[in-house]
């Protein structure tokens, strides 16, 4: 997050140096914007989640080859409420772009905003290999209007599904930055990030160098700026353990200031004392940001093994050592997917497998009354968020009966390949619900259409195909929460009383794929083409007992056009519980 113009101000300070020979902590977080960012130098604007992966582990393999020695890589496992506004302010913004490619391209997604680069090889414009210079440098060409959804864990993915990497991963209950600043002020060595934020900690003798700045040299040698927040203390006059902290603070005030000028406010009092308080308390080191077994409850040491968007949930309402006021809720930040904006949120259709993972996650919670609110698509700060509510352990009972009975039907599909087992399990989901509510599913009614062969290369794709993936991409990573929430809860099932079909879901689920084997557009339009020739919508709808139309019913060509500008009630969202009384695990309301 960082502070404005802090690195630009200090930049003369920094010293040009060969990065060998260096022990390094790094921020995994930067490390995973700087892993898209090489993509898109190399000319990949969208990389698929495996081309992520393997991007991570070629730069790691390139940086140890020059006898860096990684010592451990931190990803943010919880993020404190005083940074909700930001956070908030940053989904708003992504939102914001969703909305204007939406209403920038009425005629359908362009193709290139969407299509991934470098996945398995199995789509319909893939290219068969990606060979990418993990240390160019330069700018990208093109900026796309949204990175990749969930690219910050499928970094975490790859790294753990490494031999070599899988021990550096940390997944710390905290910001990634503030544990990076303790282990070089502890251990000395250099911190790669790219925030700002860790030259204004104390890092005693530790040094910084951001991804930004790394290059080749002539001789291949990596080379990168490096700081030292001592030493440039020193060179200014300082004090040395929180001289650039009070420039920071003072440019923080004052954006526009000159070094000199700061430097001269750094000799004076601070003009509000209790101001700078506040903010010198942000950056000092707390120890039980480090380890999640320093919050106390059994399952937190398991919690390096989730995604950080889960983690997080999982502290805010299992941590004892975290504060609350008896109006406060545990909020989950789902990201933001490119979709159709004239219908609801692609996460709806999903949000019961969702829910079932709340519902399973609270049942041993020190706090079982906390509200749990999604925060997905986002118009302003104050927004306060989507209640979800949990079910009784009964209901909860009946809807995994309901999971395990489309994930063994589904086993008898035979007309489509298997990567498309588990997206049909969440799209059979969300049928099935609709159906039993009167309500038209999108994903059947997609299902339904012809479709003409030259949409596998047309250069846009119509918003109803771009919300199809995105509910595919919803409902996939619906299942995953669900499944590593088991994978944590699972031997706790008689202790916190878990619906007795608990454990045979998790078995059901214990090779649910990683992100990295998630489909992408080109699957999506590949089982889109292929389904009505093989057959797929008569088998898969008398598997699931849906509407089989007859051929007279079925739908026409599907047209490249998709609709006008956004709905204004739609894109104002109203904040207001998403619940169903009759049944829980029902179809909500549209956000």
């Amino acid at each position: 997050m960082g502070i404005p113009r802090l690195t630009t101000t200090l930049q003369p300070y920094a010293d040009l140096c060969v990065l060998q020979d260096e022990a390094v902590v790094i921020d995994g977080p930067a490390l995973a914007y700087h892993i898209i960012h090489v993509c898109r130098i190399n000319g990949v604007v969208q990389p698929s989640y495996r081309l992520v992966g393997e991007t991570t582990l070629a730069w790691l393999d390139e940086l140890s080859s020059h006898q860096v020695v990684v010592q451990a890589i931190y990803f943010d496992g919880y993020l404190p409420t005083s940074k909700r506004e930001i956070r908030m302010g940053r989904l708003m913004r992504n939102s914001a772009q969703i909305g204007r490619l939406f209403s920038d391209n009425p005629l359908g997604c362009p193709r290139s905003q969407i299509a991934a680069v470098g996945g398995q090889n199995h789509g319909l414009n893939r290219f068969k290999s990606v060979c990418l210079d993990v240390f160019k440098a330069g700018d990208p060409g093109t900026k796309p209007f949204a990175d990749p959804s969930f690219f910050v864990p499928a970094v975490v993915d790859a790294l753990r599904s490494s031999d070599r990497y899988r021990k550096l991963v940390r997944l710390v209950p905290g910001e990634a930055d503030a544990v990076c600043a303790r282990h070089v002020a502890e251990h000395g060595g250099l911190v790669l990030t790219s925030d700002s934020d860790l030259l204004v900690y104390d890092l005693e003798a530790g040094k910084v160098a951001f991804f930004r700045d790394l290059h080749r040299g002539a001789d291949s040698a990596i080379l990168c700026s490096s700081f030292t927040p001592r030493s440039i203390c020193g060179q200014l006059g300082l004090l040395p353990s929180t001289g650039i902290l009070r420039v920071a603070y003072e440019l923080k005030h004052a954006p526009q200031a000159t070094l000199p000028q700061l430097s001269r406010a750094c000799e004076q009092p601070a003009a509000d004392l209790l101001d700078f308080l506040e903010f010198y308390k942000q950056y000092q080191h707390d120890k039980e940001d480090e380890d999640f077994r320093n919050l106390g409850h059994e399952f937190l040491p398991r919690l390096t093994a989730l995604d950080p968007r889960l983690s997080e949930l999982v502290v805010q309402l299992y941590s004892p050592s975290i504060k609350w006021h008896s109006n406060s809720a545990a909020r989950v930040f789902l990201p933001v997917l490119i979709e159709n904006l004239d219908r609801g949120s692609a996460w709806q259709q999903s949000t019961p497998i969702r829910r079932l993972a709340y519902t399973l996650l609270k049942m041993g919670s020190v706090r079982p009354s906390m509200p749990i609110l999604e925060h997905r698509r986002v118009q302003n700060v104050a927004q306060k968020g989507r209640l979800v509510e949990t079910a009784p352990a009964a209901e909860a009972q009946q809807y995994i009966d309901e999971v395990l009975n489309v994930i063994e039907r589904l086993k008898d599909l035979t007309c489509v390949a298997g990567r498309y087992y588990w997206p049909l399990v969440g799209l059979a989901l969300d049928m099935g619900e609709c159906q039993r509510q009167g309500k038209q599913s999108h994903a059947w009614h997609m299902f339904q259409q012809r479709y003409k062969q030259s949409l596998a290369w047309a250069s846009k794709i119509s918003w109803d195909i771009v919300h199809f993936f995105a509910q595919v991409q919803a409902a996939l990573y619906s299942l995953r929460m669900l499944r590593q929430v088991l994978s944590i809860v699972r031997e706790g099932a008689t202790k916190y009383h878990l619906p007795s079909n608990a454990k045979q879901l998790w078995s059901a689920m214990l090779h649910f794929p990683s992100l990295s084997s998630f489909p992408d557009i080109d699957d999506i339009l590949n089982l889109l083409l292929g389904s009505r020739q093989v057959g797929f919508v008569r088998e898969f709808g008398e598997l699931m007992r849906l509407h089989v139309p007859s051929t007279s019913e079925l739908g026409g060509s599907v047209k490249v056009a998709a609709g006008s500008g956004m709905d204004e009630d739609i894109r104002k969202l109203a904040a207001k519980p998403i619940s169903n009384k009759a049944n829980m695990f029902g179809p909500l309301s549209i956000d």
